[in-house]
């Protein structure tokens, strides 16, 4: 109780202290510094050793949430500017002096287990990938002992840092009362309050190292950064001040309807200064939490899946993107039939795997058909009669999934991870039960794929709750979930609401329109077609493919049954 009331005490004093600390102006040496770009942005970090790495471990704002305060980082940036010149809340969020966070990466730092400042000790840790492997096992470990933190926000202020900060507190769920609950979970109960505070203490007992220029008493998000001293004059941070202060006595007149929920922490291997971009592994407050997901959740990915499909299509009618096809047919050989190239890797550990459903044996004689009469629809190469587009094999049709390794963002490494991969892939897979999928049209996109789009449905029999796919019409989407929350890493660029097969590909920038539009008429036959003969087909398997082609799914494959609910 007495270290838990110095938490309580010594973060109120703080919250003051810089609700108070840009008074006098701000801290020339506390302002970061950024590259000369016309604005602000953040710097890569460059280290003497290659097993120097920055590693941070945050609490993830939910989007929804950060979408919300973009209206107070608004506020405090028309604030620099003065009322006049505020009109344009776009064009104030573009001021060259000011860095405004990316709402989609809103988070609360927890603690470092290496620090610009403050790197791990390499005489301590081993090499950086064995450090981070085993960072996360322990991050995993301990995120099971805590439920999902509940925050709110209690103050903005501008912290003579030249930061606009907002404060956090946390607080108990509304119907937790006093009480204190299961001992396991080290955040229940009263002690909601402090699980922050409980969680940096156990990173503390739990991890090798942990930096002390980590925070310590502070919540935080950093919503906007001053970056040059002399940029505004003492009116405007008057004003700042002002306008930080108004919003301050708003959150505390609306206190509970501020309220939010962290459900994951993210480990971030950094790779520039202030933002937690890099190599991110997100891992779920809370024992099994990962086979957990809102309805509210799901409504949404059938809304962005609506969205896009709909955008592929109308996209699909305008011109083709001759430069994209220009540069993907840089990844074929020439020829009567078009081959991807082999994969060319900077070091023998590199590697590029794929994980994706393959198609059943009808289904993809189906989709092989559909390819190839749509590519035979166009004339070939005058002169040499070299082959202008390429059609997937029948025995290589499938639905990609994810990626553990991609080629526009390999994991380090990655041949060294592909048996983890496997191994946790094998038991992520036991919670799945097989699923059904139908087509639902066929396209050429402006990058001159001809793609198949998926839906999946929903289950002829009632599954049992202990699958995560109890909801079998988003059976893709939560093994995309899953495989993010589970897997030691998650590529930046990577397949997320669309699912689709891609029959062929459309690979000489030089067609004419009309031969395109045929094409293109022909595939809204088809989609007829398939909506009236869907010809649905059950998925009971997973592929990893250690991927050696590029836009291909050739080499090494290792099949994962999905067994969940399988008797």
């Amino acid at each position: 109780m007495e270290t838990e009331t110095k938490w309580r005490n010594d973060r109120l004093e703080l919250y003051d202290k810089l609700e108070r600390s840009a008074e006098n102006g701000l801290d020339r040496h506390a302002l970061f510094e950024f590259d000369e770009s016309g604005h602000a942005v953040p710097k890569e970090f460059a280290f003497q050793h290659k097993d120097d790495a920055v590693t941070v471990v945050c609490a993830e704002i939910p989007q929804d949430t950060a979408r919300q305060w973009g209206s107070i980082t608004e506020e405090t940036l028309k604030a620099l500017t003065g009322e006049a010149a505020a009109s344009d809340s776009a064009q104030a969020s573009q001021m060259k002096d000011v860095y405004v966070s990316d709402q989609d990466i809103m988070h609360v730092t927890l603690f470092y287990t290496s620090h610009p400042d403050d790197l791990a000790p390499r005489n301590v840790v081993g090499h950086k990938n064995e450090r981070i492997t085993r960072e996360i096992a322990l991050l995993r470990e301990l995120a099971v002992h805590f439920e999902p933190i509940r925050m709110v926000p209690v103050k903005v202020v501008l912290a003579s840092s030249g930061a606009i900060l907002m404060l956090f507190q946390c607080v108990q769920k509304e119907d937790e009362g006093n009480t204190l609950a299961d001992s396991k979970v080290k955040n229940a109960g009263r002690r909601a309050e402090f699980g922050v505070d409980l969680l940096r203490q156990a990173a503390q007992e739990t991890f090798p190292f942990v930096s002390k220029k980590s925070p310590n008493i502070i919540i935080h998000t950093t919503l906007a950064r001053i970056m040059t001293p002399d940029a505004f004059d003492e009116a405007a941070l008057t004003r700042v001040r002002e306008t930080c202060q108004q919003i301050s006595q708003e959150l505390n007149n609306t206190e509970d309807g501020n309220a939010f929920v962290v459900e994951k922490l993210w480990y971030v291997d950094e790779s520039h200064f202030i933002r937690p971009t890099g190599h991110t592994t997100t891992i779920p407050l809370g024992h099994k939490k990962v086979h957990r997901m809102s309805t509210e959740q799901e409504a949404q990915w059938r809304q962005q899946r609506s969205e896009l499909y709909e955008e592929l299509y109308e996209g699909g009618k305008k011109a083709l993107d001759r430069e994209s096809v220009r540069k993907t047919r840089q990844n074929f050989v020439p020829g009567l039939t078009l081959e991807s190239k082999p994969y060319e890797f900077p070091t023998e550990n590199d590697g590029v795997a794929l994980i994706c459903a393959p198609i059943p044996v009808e289904m993809a004689t189906r989709c092989h058909a559909i390819g190839t009469e749509l590519t035979g629809l166009l004339p070939r190469e005058a002169g040499t009669n070299n082959a202008v587009a390429c059609v997937t094999r029948r025995d290589l049709m499938h639905i990609t999934l994810f990626h553990t390794s991609h080629p526009g963002d390999l994991a380090p490494n990655a041949r060294l991870r592909f048996p983890q991969d496997v191994a946790q892939l094998k038991e992520m897979c036991a919670h799945f039960a097989p699923f059904r999928m139908a087509p639902v049209k066929v396209l050429m996109a402006s990058s001159g794929a001809i793609i198949m789009l998926f839906q999946c449905l929903p289950a002829t029999n009632k599954l049992s709750d202990d699958v995560v796919n109890a909801h079998t019409e988003f059976s893709v989407d939560h093994i995309r979930r899953v495989a993010k929350e589970t897997l030691s890493y998650a590529p930046k660029t990577d397949t997320r609401v669309i699912i689709h097969s891609t029959l062929g590909r459309v690979l000489s920038p030089d067609l004419n329109d009309d031969d395109l539009d045929r094409l293109r008429a022909r595939c809204d036959e088809i989609s007829e077609e398939l909506a009236a003969d869907p010809q649905p087909a059950l998925f009971d398997k997973l592929w990893f493919v250690e991927e050696t082609h590029n836009l291909s799914p050739q080499g090494p494959k290792t099949e994962v049954p999905l067994l969940g609910g399988v008797q």
